[in-house]
Protein backbone atom coordinates (compact mmCIF):
# COMPACT_ATOMS: atom_id res chain seq x y z
CA UNK A 1 0.00 0.00 0.00
CA UNK A 2 1.41 3.61 -1.10
CA UNK A 3 1.70 6.43 1.31
CA UNK A 4 -1.51 7.93 -0.69
CA UNK A 5 -3.34 5.18 -0.34
CA UNK A 6 -2.95 5.10 3.50
CA UNK A 7 -3.64 9.20 3.45
CA UNK A 8 -6.78 8.10 1.28
CA UNK A 9 -7.86 6.05 3.88
CA UNK A 10 -7.05 7.66 6.78
CA UNK A 11 -9.31 10.44 5.36
CA UNK A 12 -11.98 9.06 4.54
CA UNK A 13 -12.35 6.54 7.72
CA UNK A 14 -11.96 9.77 9.66
CA UNK A 15 -14.95 11.47 8.47
CA UNK A 16 -16.51 7.82 8.89
CA UNK A 17 -16.01 7.69 12.49
CA UNK A 18 -16.70 11.35 12.67
CA UNK A 19 -20.18 10.61 11.26
CA UNK A 20 -20.62 7.72 12.96
CA UNK A 21 -20.21 9.11 16.19
CA UNK A 22 -22.88 12.30 15.88
CA UNK A 23 -25.31 9.58 14.35
CA UNK A 24 -24.74 7.44 17.83
CA UNK A 25 -25.40 10.85 19.68
CA UNK A 26 -28.05 11.84 18.12
CA UNK A 27 -29.74 8.50 18.20
CA UNK A 28 -29.30 8.70 22.03
CA UNK A 29 -31.03 11.82 22.30
CA UNK A 30 -33.53 10.86 20.21
CA UNK A 31 -34.36 7.79 22.14
CA UNK A 32 -34.00 10.23 25.65
CA UNK A 33 -30.98 7.54 26.82
CA UNK A 34 -28.55 9.10 29.17
CA UNK A 35 -25.74 11.35 28.30
CA UNK A 36 -23.18 10.21 30.27
CA UNK A 37 -21.13 8.10 28.70
CA UNK A 38 -22.24 9.84 24.84
CA UNK A 39 -19.96 12.69 25.98
CA UNK A 40 -17.08 10.59 25.14
CA UNK A 41 -18.62 9.40 22.36
CA UNK A 42 -19.01 12.90 20.91
CA UNK A 43 -15.43 13.85 21.91
CA UNK A 44 -14.00 11.20 19.94
CA UNK A 45 -16.51 11.90 16.98
CA UNK A 46 -14.57 15.75 17.52
CA UNK A 47 -11.05 13.97 17.77
CA UNK A 48 -11.92 11.93 13.88
CA UNK A 49 -13.29 15.31 12.54
CA UNK A 50 -9.96 16.95 13.59
CA UNK A 51 -7.71 13.76 12.37
CA UNK A 52 -9.93 14.40 8.94
CA UNK A 53 -9.28 17.76 8.46
CA UNK A 54 -5.85 17.80 9.40
CA UNK A 55 -4.72 14.59 7.12
CA UNK A 56 -6.75 16.10 4.32
CA UNK A 57 -4.88 19.32 4.38
CA UNK A 58 -1.57 17.92 4.92
CA UNK A 59 -1.90 15.00 2.27
CA UNK A 60 -4.01 16.89 -0.96
CA UNK A 61 -4.01 20.60 0.25
CA UNK A 62 -0.28 21.10 1.08
CA UNK A 63 -1.76 23.17 4.10
CA UNK A 64 -3.37 25.64 1.50
CA UNK A 65 -6.72 27.17 2.23
CA UNK A 66 -6.81 28.27 -1.32
CA UNK A 67 -5.88 25.09 -2.71
CA UNK A 68 -8.93 23.33 -0.49
CA UNK A 69 -11.28 26.72 -1.75
CA UNK A 70 -10.43 26.00 -4.93
CA UNK A 71 -11.18 22.45 -5.22
CA UNK A 72 -14.24 22.54 -3.01
CA UNK A 73 -15.64 25.24 -5.63
CA UNK A 74 -14.63 23.14 -8.64
CA UNK A 75 -16.32 20.15 -7.10
CA UNK A 76 -19.53 22.06 -6.21
CA UNK A 77 -19.53 23.47 -9.40
CA UNK A 78 -19.11 20.00 -10.80
CA UNK A 79 -21.99 18.73 -8.88
CA UNK A 80 -24.20 21.66 -8.85
CA UNK A 81 -23.01 24.08 -11.39
CA UNK A 82 -22.64 26.65 -8.63
CA UNK A 83 -19.36 28.51 -8.36
CA UNK A 84 -19.18 28.00 -5.09
CA UNK A 85 -16.49 27.42 -2.41
CA UNK A 86 -18.36 28.29 0.75
CA UNK A 87 -18.15 24.75 1.60
CA UNK A 88 -14.69 25.14 2.81
CA UNK A 89 -15.70 28.11 5.14
CA UNK A 90 -18.76 25.78 6.26
CA UNK A 91 -16.28 22.72 7.14
CA UNK A 92 -14.07 25.20 8.97
CA UNK A 93 -17.44 26.50 11.08
CA UNK A 94 -18.44 22.62 12.02
CA UNK A 95 -15.12 22.28 13.59
CA UNK A 96 -15.12 25.41 15.89
CA UNK A 97 -18.55 24.92 16.38
CA UNK A 98 -17.64 21.31 17.52
CA UNK A 99 -15.28 22.60 19.24
CA UNK A 100 -16.97 24.95 21.71
CA UNK A 101 -19.83 22.38 22.29
CA UNK A 102 -17.47 19.63 23.22
CA UNK A 103 -16.43 22.20 25.90
CA UNK A 104 -19.66 23.32 26.85
CA UNK A 105 -20.82 20.17 27.59
CA UNK A 106 -17.92 18.79 29.32
CA UNK A 107 -17.51 22.26 31.67
CA UNK A 108 -21.53 22.14 32.09
CA UNK A 109 -22.43 18.39 32.53
CA UNK A 110 -25.58 18.88 30.10
CA UNK A 111 -25.68 17.67 26.58
CA UNK A 112 -28.09 20.24 25.16
CA UNK A 113 -28.43 23.89 26.06
CA UNK A 114 -31.26 24.77 28.42
CA UNK A 115 -33.47 27.73 28.67
CA UNK A 116 -34.14 30.43 26.28
CA UNK A 117 -30.67 29.59 24.56
CA UNK A 118 -31.82 25.88 23.41
CA UNK A 119 -32.45 27.06 20.18
CA UNK A 120 -28.63 27.06 19.44
CA UNK A 121 -28.25 23.29 20.18
CA UNK A 122 -31.10 22.21 17.79
CA UNK A 123 -29.87 24.95 15.24
CA UNK A 124 -26.22 23.57 15.43
CA UNK A 125 -27.22 19.77 15.26
CA UNK A 126 -29.53 20.53 12.11
CA UNK A 127 -26.73 22.90 10.69
CA UNK A 128 -24.50 18.73 11.36
CA UNK A 129 -27.41 17.18 9.71
CA UNK A 130 -27.25 19.48 6.82
CA UNK A 131 -23.65 19.22 6.33
CA UNK A 132 -23.58 15.42 6.47
CA UNK A 133 -26.33 14.58 4.48
CA UNK A 134 -24.67 16.43 1.67
CA UNK A 135 -21.24 14.96 2.43
CA UNK A 136 -22.90 11.57 2.32
CA UNK A 137 -26.00 11.66 0.27
CA UNK A 138 -25.69 14.46 -2.18
CA UNK A 139 -21.70 14.78 -2.93
CA UNK A 140 -21.19 11.21 -1.93
CA UNK A 141 -21.08 8.33 -4.00
CA UNK A 142 -20.74 4.32 -3.50
CA UNK A 143 -20.22 3.10 -0.22
CA UNK A 144 -20.40 6.63 1.03
CA UNK A 145 -23.89 7.96 -0.09
CA UNK A 146 -25.17 4.02 1.25
CA UNK A 147 -23.86 4.73 4.54
CA UNK A 148 -25.75 8.39 4.34
CA UNK A 149 -28.76 7.03 3.72
CA UNK A 150 -28.53 3.84 6.46
CA UNK A 151 -27.69 6.65 9.05
CA UNK A 152 -30.50 8.59 8.47
CA UNK A 153 -32.77 6.41 7.88
CA UNK A 154 -31.81 4.45 11.10
CA UNK A 155 -32.18 8.32 12.34
CA UNK A 156 -35.58 8.71 11.32
CA UNK A 157 -36.62 5.17 12.75
CA UNK A 158 -35.45 5.85 15.85
CA UNK A 159 -37.20 9.44 15.94
CA UNK A 160 -40.09 7.59 14.53
CA UNK A 161 -40.92 5.02 17.18
CA UNK A 162 -39.81 7.49 20.11
CA UNK A 163 -42.98 9.86 19.08
CA UNK A 164 -45.50 6.88 18.33
CA UNK A 165 -44.47 3.74 20.69
CA UNK A 166 -46.20 4.46 24.35
CA UNK A 167 -43.30 5.17 26.80
CA UNK A 168 -43.21 2.86 29.70
CA UNK A 169 -42.83 5.98 32.20
CA UNK A 170 -45.99 7.47 31.02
Amino acid sequence: MTSVELLFILVRASIWLAVLAWAVVMGGWLKGSSWRSTWLIWTAGLLAYLVHVATAFAGFYHWSHAIAFSETLRQTAELTGIDSGAGIWLNYLIGILWIIDVIRWRLSGKAWIVGRWHWLSASFHVFLAFMIFNGTVVFGNGPVRWFGVVIFLALATVWLRARLLPHPES
